[in-house]
């Protein structure tokens, strides 16, 4: 590293850990070295927090991004990642209550909206038919909505079929979340199948 008190180099080379090198804990290291070169750098807190949900540290994940939200309220993204967090540690309610102080429209390459999330967080609640309700109302309203998140929902639904179909469509799109592909832990349930494999080898992921 030609400047090693560049935050930026240590961000990315950390991203580099979580999403493709198969080392969360070099990733989070790498993130906790830039937040310590740029404390108040809205994007960097939001990315530790994030890191720190793909390494399945989720009291850390959930502890930094509310740390990030009390410094940058209206960080929507850190929203976003929180309300990941607190589904995942079974937070029904503060997680619905963060999901609809996101903005209920956008367009269709936003990844901080309600759009398929309120479907999602249904479906992970357990509330399977308010989920598939919600799902089809989000579609009518906006059918261009990132791939990528619509196959989170189908895989809570278990229509793993659903879901890799909308994988190959975001791959074919190079939507950007498709470089979350093999730490997203809501996609764990696909991690086997072949088309899921095949993925990450062409995205030399594997």
């Amino acid at each position: 590293m030609l400047d090693p008190n560049y935050p930026t180099a240590h961000l990315y080379y950390g991203n580099y850990w979580i999403q493709a090198g198969g080392r969360p804990d070099l990733g989070v290291y790498e993130n906790k070295k830039a937040l310590e070169l740029d404390p108040l750098s809205s994007n960097i807190n939001y990315v530790l927090g994030r890191n720190y949900y793909f390494a399945n540290k989720l009291d850390s994940a959930y502890m930094q991004l509310k740390k990030t939200l009390i410094l940058y309220p209206q960080n929507n993204l850190a929203k976003a990642t929180l309300a990941h967090v607190l589904l995942a540690k079974k937070n029904f309610s503060e997680a619905f209550e963060l999901i609809r102080q996101l903005p209920k429209t956008g367009p269709a390459n936003l990844l901080e909206y309600q759009g398929a999330f309120l479907s999602y967080a249904y479906a992970v609640s357990g509330d399977t038919t308010r989920a598939k309700l919600e799902l089809e109302k989000t579609l009518n309203e906006n059918p261009d909505q990132l791939s990528y998140y619509l196959a989170h929902v189908y895989t809570i639904l278990k229509d793993y079929g659903k879901a890799l179909g909308h994988l190959d469509k975001a791959y074919k799109l190079r939507e950007l979340s498709m470089v979350f592909l093999k730490v997203d832990p809501v996609l764990a349930p696909l991690r086997n199948e072949p088309r899921f494999i095949a993925f990450l080898k062409n995205m030399n992921l594997d």
